[in-house]
């Protein structure tokens, strides 16, 4: 958040708030998103769950977990199955 600020020209608390108004989340649910996503479409491969937590920026796979069920409302070895015959969609 330092960079950005100062690439902004901005404190890091001026930044969040900008931030906040601008997209309606904080930028910790932002950052969340940006690191769930990609577990989402990596989990219809065939990489562990504690690769795919590793590679999405998590450093603690339980961690991930908890914040993965809340995000999508399933941990991801239920979301997998779940998914298992759906197609990946490109963005």
């Amino acid at each position: 958040m330092q960079t950005l600020a100062d690439l902004a020209g901005l404190s890091v608390a001026q930044l969040k708030r900008h931030f906040h108004r601008v997209f309606q989340v904080t930028s910790r649910q932002a950052l969340r998103k940006v690191r769930i996503e990609p577990a989402m479409r990596l989990l219809h491969t065939n990489g562990s769950a504690a690769g795919i937590s590793a590679t999405c920026g998590s450093t603690d796979q339980s961690a991930f977990t908890r914040r993965f069920r809340s995000r999508v409302g399933t941990a991801p070895r239920a979301y997998r199955a779940a998914t298992a015959n759906q197609a990946i969609v490109a963005d």
